[in-house]
């Protein structure tokens, strides 16, 4: 589970353990997000850490694409 706070702060939780890191947003067509390195230690978090463009937003979901074309990946956070 995510969890993205007013302040800029992101958590993720899985079971017990949890990770903390940031997020932000320029001009609402980027939403950044750093949960650390990518690294083989901080998998798979650290391949969250990416600066995403915003394909849409809803109240309970948003839909983001790397912001580097070539790379193809998408991401989608949806509300519970």
């Amino acid at each position: 589970m995510f969890t993205f706070s007013g302040d800029g702060k992101a958590t993720a939780r899985k079971g017990g353990t949890e990770k903390q890191g940031s997020w932000s947003t320029n001009n609402n067509s980027r939403f950044n997000i750093d949960f650390g390195a990518k690294t083989d230690a901080n998998k798979p978090l650290g391949e969250l850490t990416d600066d995403w463009k915003v394909i849409s937003i809803s109240g309970s979901q948003i839909k983001l694409t790397d912001d580097n074309a070539s790379s193809a990946e998408f991401l989608t956070f949806t509300k519970n």
